[in-house]
């Protein structure tokens, strides 16, 4: 695909300062010879280029953990008190894996064939009628 521009973000940042001898910087017309100023201007840009990129669809168990899932949280003692702002990582790979297959919810499906040859309906596409909600 092409390359467009979604964004685009423009700061302009302006700063004077004046340099002068303390008594004679103030006098009215020849206290001109007796300072100097800076003007400084800066713009600085920012746009978000994207190109699109079509991919094939992932196994819902091939989808990669959101970063920083496997950490957890911190007491409010550790925090506030000790100024300990990450949690210890959780369990090892082998024993979260244990976990999740002992907690898995009865009503998720086994995938046994790829996205593209699987039905649209079920509890990863559209609802069937007898699911839809009702107003």
């Amino acid at each position: 695909g092409s390359t467009i521009a979604i964004a685009g973000l423009l700061r302009e940042q302006i700063r004077g300062e004046i340099n002068k001898h303390p008594a004679l910087g103030e006098l009215p017309v020849l206290g001109a010879l007796f300072r100097s100023v800076d003007y400084q201007r800066d713009l600085t840009e920012l746009i978000i280029l994207v190109t699109p990129e079509l991919v094939s669809s992932m196994m819902p168990d091939q989808v990669p953990t959101v970063p920083g899932k496997e950490i957890s949280d911190v007491s409010d003692w550790k925090l506030f008190g000790l100024g300990i702002m990450e949690g210890k990582p959780m369990a090892e790979d082998k024993e979260r894996q244990g976990a999740l297959l002992t907690e898995a919810s009865p009503h998720v499906r086994k995938f046994t064939s790829p996205p593209d040859q699987m039905s649209i309906r079920g509890p990863w596409g559209a609802a069937d009628v007898s699911e839809a909600a009702r107003p």
